[in-house]
Order: C-alpha cells, then structure tokens, then sequence
C-alpha cells in the first residue's frame, strides 16, 4: 500500500452574524475555505454546504480570483437554476397571451378572467404551472405561450450575498 500525505496551503474564514443583519434571518454562520494549492473553494454554512473547483493557473493567485469574481459567477458553479419563479413566470406567460392572435378575439370578459385565472395560479413547480395555465386557456391560445422562469434555491443566493458582502470586501484588503 502506498500512502500520500498532502498538507495544502488554506485559509479558512468563519463569519457569525449580528442578528440584525439583514442576512441573519437565512444564514447566521459560515466557514468559506480557500485551497490555494488545488483553487477548491469550499464553503460550510447554515444554509448549505457548497464546493467547485476551478483549474490551476499561475497567472493569478486563488484568493485574488475570489477576490474578483462576480457572485452570480459563483452561483453558476455552485449551483443551478432549478425553483420555478412563480411571478415572473405568471408575468411572461400573460405577457405572450396578450400579444397572440387568438387572445385578441376574446370578448373582454374572457381575456380578463383568463388573466385572473393565471395570476391566481400558487403552483411552485414547473409542471403544474405548466398544466394550470394549459387547463385555463380556451381553444385557440396555444399552450407555446406558456413560459416558465426558473431561479437559483433560495439558499445558494443566499450564500452568495454572503460572499460578496462579508469574504470578498475581506480578501480585496488582504490584497493591499
């Protein structure tokens, strides 16, 4: 047996919130660890536990390039857009059905209650928005109308205002 004991270069930074922060309500703690030998930021939180790890370069050091990226940068590695928006979801599918053809020789009365109708939809998958406002339509509106938003979880986004508001301020002074 061959046995390979590594002792990587980290930093590791633990933050605990005020309870009047504004994001102590979804997140009061995190541990962010910083790998600057393998460039894997890995992240422990109550709001989840996130990890990506990006290729090794010598042209910029790992903590200079958490200095810099974006959040929504990180929120694409450490996660995806996979909760239905609801109300953007409701706005854009009204949006489509208003500028079609068939929607346009509806009396008023059925346009409005057909808008009512998708606007009172509490479905929070993708799937059941689709099927209530395919169930709503009257003949005529295509169902390619339909448009569903997705977003990140709640808690990704939450991690990564936290991030940006609390690490990176922190490794940009660490810089100078």
């Amino acid at each position: 047996m061959k046995l390979r004991v590594r002792e990587p270069r980290t930093t590791e930074y633990c933050f605990r919130l005020d309870k009047n922060d504004d994001l102590y309500i979804n997140c009061t703690w995190a541990r962010f660890l910083l790998n600057h030998d393998t460039y894997v930021l890995s992240i422990e939180s109550d709001c989840g536990s996130f990890s990506y790890g990006w290729s090794v370069t010598e042209s910029e050091p790992f903590k200079a390039l958490m200095a810099r990226i974006d959040k929504w940068y990180l929120m694409d590695k450490i996660s995806s857009r996979n909760v239905l928006n609801l109300e953007e979801s409701k706005r854009k599918t009204i949006e489509n059905i208003r500028e079609s053809f068939a929607f346009e020789q509806l009396p008023t009365s059925q346009q409005e209650y057909l808008v009512d109708e998708i606007s009172d939809i509490e479905s929070n998958t993708e799937e059941g928005f689709y099927r209530e406002v395919d169930t709503a339509l009257y003949s005529g509106i295509s169902s390619e109308n339909i448009e569903t938003e997705m977003d990140y979880p709640l808690r990704a986004q939450v991690i990564c205002n936290f991030f940006e508001k609390y690490l990176q301020p922190e490794l940009r002074k660490q810089e100078n």
